[in-house]
């Protein structure tokens, strides 16, 4: 009921130190490649967990999706895959660990910006489509589309951060001042989502059914979309359509397997609005120098 914890975002498994909760979109991957760079501190809500699929809840949908029964099947006919989060407005695409041809972060692109001018067609949101940041960050790890494209091989999977009402009181003048920024803006949203008494769920059903329909269309090869990018050397076609059923086995190249090409960022640069990191990098010895007379 604490105004700080009136949403939970990890579940609820108690970790081995008693803390509770792993974030389970910090919690898919491989092992040094699509995760491992997370945050290892048992408190942060951002927690990756101990090691991939640790969390019961990750591991059930993997489990699923390379049983037996199933994985000749997923083969040949899973092509896309939707995460649904909250609350920044807009969809992004894998990052890219590895070097993806332009022709294929052209496609998630476009798809992405048709899915948000649907959405935005039938909700209260102004979606857009963002681009993740090419860098090796405490927050990039285990993140499930990623997953997706990488490791399970499925080539269209993106991400919907869901939005709320502008137009809304977020009623933040009666959240506790000793919040820093990061957690005010995040008790904002929330309050927002919390004080019309669900009317949001209604918009947001609609926004996540269009973008579901689009999505499934072009994956399924049933529509082709205007190139939404221009570009100026005109080297894309003026149409995107998605490719056969399947993974190419093309769609990305590491310069060593396994392995992240991306450059690792400071995990201990000074800003205020990522709480959830806990640096521990060692402070340099300043060297004493003395006096000649």
């Amino acid at each position: 009921t604490s105004k700080q914890k009136r949403f939970w975002r990890k579940n609820r498994q108690i970790n081995e130190d008693g803390s509770v909760g792993i974030d389970l979109n910090r919690n898919w991957g491989s092992k040094g490649f699509t995760w491992g760079h997370g945050q290892t501190w048992t408190d942060s809500e951002v927690y990756m967990g101990p090691s991939p699929f640790s969390a019961t809840e990750t591991a059930a949908v993997r489990d699923w999706m390379f049983s037996r029964e199933n994985i000749d099947a997923r083969k040949k006919s899973v092509s896309g895959f939707i995460a649904v989060h909250c609350c920044i407005g807009g969809i992004l695409q894998p990052r890219n660990f590895c070097s993806i041809p332009s022709s294929i972060e052209t496609a998630h692109e476009t798809l992405g910006k048709r899915m948000c001018k649907e959405m935005n067609k039938v909700g209260h949101g102004s979606y857009k489509f963002k681009r993740r940041r090419k860098t090796l960050e405490i927050s990039s790890s285990g993140i499930s589309i990623d997953w997706a494209f990488y490791d399970a091989k499925i080539p269209y999977p993106l991400m919907i951060e869901t939005s709320v009402r502008k137009d809304h009181d977020s009623g933040a003048d009666s959240l506790e001042s000793s919040l820093n920024a990061a957690q005010m803006r995040k008790e904002r949203l929330r309050a927002k989502m919390a004080s019309d008494k669900g009317e949001d769920i209604s918009f947001v059903g609609r926004e996540l059914v269009q973008a579901i329909l689009t999505h499934s269309a072009f994956v399924g090869r049933l529509v082709v979309f205007e190139n939404q990018n221009e570009p100026k050397d005109k080297v894309f076609p003026k149409a995107i359509s998605a490719y056969p059923w399947g993974f190419n086995t093309e769609w990305f190249s590491c310069k060593s397997p396994g392995k992240p090409d991306l450059v690792p960022a400071d995990l201990c640069a000074k800003d205020s609005k990522k709480p959830w990191i806990e640096c521990k990098k060692k402070k340099k010895r300043s060297k004493s120098t003395k006096r000649r007379d």
